[in-house]
């Protein structure tokens, strides 16, 4: 969410924590739950577009959802950990 913010207000994270008291960074994140932005919301209206019109088209063997056409983000996760697994090692290596 900090990144998200940072990226949202132009600032470093650094700046973000001199600009931004704890008090309103927890009202942020109460207006974020009542509505997403950045890529998970973007990805999801996406998907419903998408769901849409391959329903309608009547080319659809089954229903497809929007998750069908969204971003599996478990395989993405497991991608990120095992980079940072790799980053990790190299840096032990380094060091």
């Amino acid at each position: 969410m900090r990144l998200r913010l940072a990226s949202l207000f132009g600032c470093t994270l650094r700046e973000l924590g001199d600009r931004l008291p704890a008090s309103e960074f927890y009202q942020w994140w109460a207006y974020y739950q009542l509505e997403p932005w950045g890529f998970h919301a973007h990805d999801y209206l996406t998907g419903v577009n998408s769901a849409t019109v391959a329903n309608f088209s009547g080319n659809a063997s089954k229903t497809l959802k929007p998750a069908d056409f969204m971003v599996d983000m478990g395989r993405m996760r497991n991608s990120v950990q095992t980079i940072e697994h790799e980053v990790r090692a190299m840096m032990r290596v380094l060091n």
